[in-house]
């Protein structure tokens, strides 16, 4: 069917066509159902989503492999945890230390996944190149030897069913992931806290997905599938919230607050937060309003 949001038409699959869209997905790997779901968004969410996944490194004396990055990301770490304590306020060491987690996390995890979902392959923790950064959060991650792709205008479904691509994508985000606990999760993060920011922003492709209007029980299907083969902590950073409506619905929320309404310049709750009485996964999204 289509749908009329401020004069512009977006097509949907009818309610009586969910059930049957949902078993199709079933049978699809994560990629091809990604596919599937984007085909429903807005023309321009698949611009916006190359924006977001992995490019190829530029050649620059900055960059560093996987093999070296001890030493820099204590660096790194201690530089962001100082950033959210002078220039952002965070009233403790341990909330800076949460909001450090919490945007790395974003900036290293949130591509290598993207990347994932949108062309059907995992990178390998040494297909990565990791470039120092002026600007907060002092990293970025590139592809390191793989060829960049071109920008997503079609994907193709049907080169998409490797298992052992999803089980690569755990290998190299838990790599970079005992990383960041090293040096922000021991004695600096709540457990529960550090794993939050993970699990979200693995899963942060897939909140694009429902910013851009998918219907929010197909997302979280794929949310709940994206996980399923990561660690428990990292599972566990993710609590399922269940309203019944006649049919069982689940939302994902933080286990943990992030903290990040302590800061001055944010005092409101994020929209996962595990504080919020409501839950916005839930509400319904206009299509015409892009979220990048």
């Amino acid at each position: 069917m289509t749908v009329t949001f401020n004069g512009q038409m977006h097509k949907y699959p009818a309610a009586a066509d969910f059930a049957c869209l949902h078993k199709t997905l079933l049978q699809k790997s994560l990629p091809q159902q990604f596919s599937i779901l984007l085909q429903f968004a807005p023309q321009t969410a698949h611009s916006l989503l190359d924006t977001k996944r992995l490019k190829r490194a530029k050649k620059t004396t900055e960059l560093f492999g996987f093999d070296e990055p001890a030493v820099k990301f204590k660096g790194i770490c201690e530089q962001l945890t100082l950033f959210f304590e002078e220039e952002k306020g965070a009233p403790t060491k341990k909330i800076a230390s949460a909001l450090a987690v919490k945007r790395l996390s974003s900036q290293l995890l949130a591509p290598i996944v993207t990347s994932y979902l949108v062309e059907g392959v995992a990178p390998t923790i040494h297909d990565l190149s990791f470039r120092i950064s002026d600007e907060p959060p002092f990293v970025e991650v590139d592809l390191s030897n793989a060829q960049e792709s071109p920008v997503v205008t079609h994907l193709q479904t049907t080169a998409f069913s490797s298992p052992s691509q999803h089980l690569q994508l755990t290998v190299t985000i838990e790599s970079i992931v005992e990383l960041l606990y090293t040096h922000l999760g021991k004695r600096r993060t709540a457990p529960a806290v550090f794993y939050s920011n993970i699990a979200i922003a693995i899963l942060n492709p897939l909140f694009f997905l429902r910013s851009q209007g998918i219907d929010p029980q197909l997302v979280a299907g794929l949310m709940e599938r994206l996980l399923k083969v990561f660690s428990k902590e990292i599972k566990k950073g993710i609590v399922w919230h269940e309203r019944n409506l006649g049919h069982l619905e689940k939302a994902p929320i933080r286990k943990a607050c992030c903290l990040k309404y302590t800061l001055p310049s944010k005092p409101h709750l994020c929209t996962t937060c595990s504080r919020r009485d409501d839950v916005p996964f839930f509400e319904p999204v206009d299509p015409t309003k892009v979220h990048q």
